[in-house]
Protein backbone atom coordinates (compact mmCIF):
# COMPACT_ATOMS: atom_id res chain seq x y z
CA UNK A 1 0.00 0.00 0.00
CA UNK A 2 1.26 3.22 -0.98
CA UNK A 3 1.04 6.48 1.25
CA UNK A 4 1.51 9.82 0.18
CA UNK A 5 1.97 12.69 2.30
CA UNK A 6 -0.19 15.68 0.79
CA UNK A 7 0.18 18.48 3.60
CA UNK A 8 1.54 19.05 7.26
CA UNK A 9 0.01 22.20 9.15
CA UNK A 10 -0.67 23.17 12.55
CA UNK A 11 -3.14 24.22 13.85
CA UNK A 12 -5.16 25.67 17.65
CA UNK A 13 -6.11 22.61 19.09
CA UNK A 14 -9.70 21.88 19.47
CA UNK A 15 -8.63 19.38 22.24
CA UNK A 16 -9.92 21.50 26.13
CA UNK A 17 -6.71 19.80 27.82
CA UNK A 18 -4.59 21.31 25.32
CA UNK A 19 -5.94 24.84 25.37
CA UNK A 20 -3.45 27.97 23.61
CA UNK A 21 -1.11 24.96 22.52
CA UNK A 22 -0.82 23.84 18.39
CA UNK A 23 -1.73 20.39 16.72
CA UNK A 24 -0.53 19.23 13.45
CA UNK A 25 -2.99 18.28 10.98
CA UNK A 26 -1.38 15.60 8.26
CA UNK A 27 -3.64 15.23 5.06
CA UNK A 28 -2.61 11.90 3.55
CA UNK A 29 -3.58 9.71 0.82
CA UNK A 30 -3.98 5.91 -0.10
CA UNK A 31 -2.95 4.62 -3.52
CA UNK A 32 -6.43 3.60 -4.83
CA UNK A 33 -8.77 4.59 -1.57
CA UNK A 34 -8.70 8.40 -1.33
CA UNK A 35 -7.56 10.74 0.87
CA UNK A 36 -7.96 10.65 5.08
CA UNK A 37 -5.86 12.88 7.71
CA UNK A 38 -4.72 12.43 11.39
CA UNK A 39 -4.31 15.12 13.95
CA UNK A 40 -1.00 15.03 15.87
CA UNK A 41 -1.17 16.71 19.41
CA UNK A 42 2.36 18.03 18.84
CA UNK A 43 3.19 21.44 16.87
CA UNK A 44 6.69 19.81 15.67
CA UNK A 45 6.50 16.48 15.21
CA UNK A 46 9.29 14.61 13.64
CA UNK A 47 9.08 12.98 10.02
CA UNK A 48 9.23 9.31 12.16
CA UNK A 49 6.26 10.38 14.10
CA UNK A 50 4.17 11.45 11.30
CA UNK A 51 4.38 8.50 9.95
CA UNK A 52 3.93 6.58 12.92
CA UNK A 53 0.54 8.44 13.47
CA UNK A 54 -0.49 7.85 9.59
CA UNK A 55 0.28 4.23 9.91
CA UNK A 56 -1.76 3.58 13.14
CA UNK A 57 -4.34 5.40 11.53
CA UNK A 58 -5.01 3.57 8.94
CA UNK A 59 -4.84 0.36 11.12
CA UNK A 60 -7.32 1.54 12.66
CA UNK A 61 -9.62 2.39 10.30
CA UNK A 62 -12.83 0.42 9.75
CA UNK A 63 -12.69 -2.65 7.71
CA UNK A 64 -15.00 -1.54 5.21
CA UNK A 65 -12.86 1.74 4.34
CA UNK A 66 -11.10 1.48 1.05
CA UNK A 67 -14.01 -1.28 -0.07
CA UNK A 68 -15.82 -1.01 -3.43
CA UNK A 69 -19.08 -2.64 -4.68
CA UNK A 70 -21.08 -2.11 -7.32
CA UNK A 71 -25.03 -1.84 -7.35
CA UNK A 72 -26.70 -3.33 -9.98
Amino acid sequence: MKVNILSVRTSLSGDPARIHKRDTLVTYGVEGEGTDFVVIPDDNPTKEAIQKAVEAHIKGRHPAAGASFELP
